[in-house]
């Protein structure tokens, strides 16, 4: 079972490069919006999901995913993936920052998705 899905991940080497190359990575890092969407081989949406009123300032970050990917596909996946990882990097986002309370509490009504045009 772990070699079918490795085999599928090696087999999709280049979509996997594309999103890690051009999402976003720290605290309000938009990624590579138009790099995202400039391939014709591969084709791919950029999201941004932000959380706006949670912190002194709002955290944004881009995804590019797969054109399947859409904004609803996204809104179902915010308890069990979005929130999971919002979670887990808060700390490393926030380390240096003083007077900072790494646990926010975020919920998945505090996750923003847009699809810009």
């Amino acid at each position: 079972m772990l070699k079918m899905y490795s085999n599928h991940f090696i087999s999709q080497a280049d979509s996997v490069i594309h999103i890690v190359r051009n999402s976003g990575k720290d605290y309000n890092d938009y990624g590579r919006y138009w790099d995202c969407l400039d391939n014709s081989r591969l084709k791919m949406n950029y999201f941004l999901v932000s959380i706006l009123d949670r912190f002194p300032v709002p955290l944004s970050i881009g995804l590019c995913l797969p054109s399947p990917c859409s904004v609803e596909d996204l809104e179902k996946s915010k308890p069990t993936l979005l929130l999971p990882i919002i979670e887990s990097t808060l700390p490393y986002f926030f380390e240096d920052v003083r007077g900072f309370e790494a646990k926010q509490n975020v919920t998945a009504e505090d996750i923003r998705i847009i699809e810009p045009y």
